[in-house]
């Protein structure tokens, strides 16, 4: 980031107004004709994260925006008290431009429009007071590291009912964990049961 004060704007943009008219698909509807300049500058909230994006980077990936855009549309109901609370809070304690470029960074690692979201529902947890910080970066970075389909599955998991390949998928980020490994052959292999991590029951609640 340029700075610390461009990094703090998709944060504060938390609190404004504008963001309640966030409708999940101006993006689409507008982007390809306005992408770096004339209508799309003038955006509700769109402009005030603008500088933030020309500070991450050039304007020439659309889906970079439309990542920011649901990762917004995700915290747009939070109520205007809560809002302000947690800008004030962080604002206090000096971490906006902290908190800022960590979102910027994990939205723009996102292969998957879908998986912003998520992160954004996780963020809205964050804001809420229902998870700290480092498991919604711990969560977050686990989101960057799978299939976004994949996800669904930590819904009424059941380990003996579950692909493979996409145990593994879980298990490299961080939301399965090994706890058995039973009826091992002579060349080493066996049979391995799963479990659900921490962050892999807290993320059910949020997909």
């Amino acid at each position: 980031m340029k700075d610390k004060k461009s990094s703090e704007e998709i944060i504060r943009s938390i609190a404004s107004d504008e963001i309640k008219e966030i409708t999940g698909e101006v993006s689409e509807a507008i982007l390809d004709e306005n992408l770096t300049d004339g209508i799309f500058k003038e955006l509700p909230v769109f402009g005030l994260v603008f500088k933030s994006i020309s500070a991450f980077q050039k304007i020439n990936d659309y889906f970079y925006l439309k990542k920011i855009e649901k990762f917004l549309f995700e915290l747009k109901d939070i109520a205007e008290g809560e809002r302000l609370k947690f800008i004030a809070e962080k604002d206090a304690k000096n971490e906006l431009g902290r908190i800022g470029e960590n979102v910027l960074f994990l939205l723009g690692q996102t292969d998957q429009i879908e998986k912003s979201s998520v992160i954004g529902k996780i963020f809205r947890g964050f804001v809420l007071g229902e998870i700290d910080f480092d498991t919604y970066q711990r969560i977050s970075i686990g989101i960057n590291k799978v299939y976004y389909k994949d996800l669904t599955h930590l819904k009424n998991y059941r380990d003996n009912m579950l692909d493979p390949d996409i145990k593994t998928s879980l298990l490299n980020a961080g939301f399965l964990a090994i706890i058995k490994v039973y009826n091992i052959n002579f060349g080493g292999e066996g049979n391995v049961r799963y479990r659900s991590t921490k962050i892999g029951e807290i993320i059910v609640n949020y997909i």
